[in-house]
């Protein structure tokens, strides 16, 4: 077992030792009800993902980094498809990320808005980069 599923400051934690209990609570039948809701999500997130990673080639910047993605493109799609996008690009090259509501916000209006030359620390290990309209991330490990 995992020595941190004890620990309530992991969200994972708290969702399943008070959420899922007072959601129980409330209605004996939520859990079969967020079974189903997850069981029909699964494959529309597939579809998504198949969207989104058709849609990074057109994404990635004219540059000799494979890895950036341009913003001028970026900026040319509707929000919900952008930030879509910059979460599907980062799990591709850093693999599975735990970021807040604000902090996808965050991270989608420096993509879009920063100055050249600005970074954005997304954790102590990740960072962004803007450098000649081309996003970069780069990783401290």
């Amino acid at each position: 077992e995992d020595s941190t599923n004890a620990e309530q400051s992991y969200t994972r934690n708290w969702v399943r030792n008070t959420v899922l209990p007072a959601l129980h609570q409330l209605d004996p039948s939520a859990h079969e009800q967020l079974i189903t809701i997850y069981t029909q999500s699964v494959p529309r997130n597939i579809a998504i993902d198949q969207q989104l990673a058709a849609l990074m080639p057109w994404l990635h910047a004219d540059t000799n980094d494979k890895m950036a993605i341009s913003r001028t493109r970026l900026a040319q799609l509707p929000k919900s498809v952008s930030t879509e996008a910059i979460l599907f690009w980062l799990r591709s090259i850093h693999g599975p990320l735990e970021l807040s509501a604000k902090q996808i916000e965050i991270t989608r209006t420096f993509c879009l808005t920063a100055k050249n030359g600005k970074q954005l620390p997304l954790s102590k290990s990740l960072m962004l980069h803007l450098k000649n309209g081309a996003i970069l991330t780069y990783s401290n490990q």
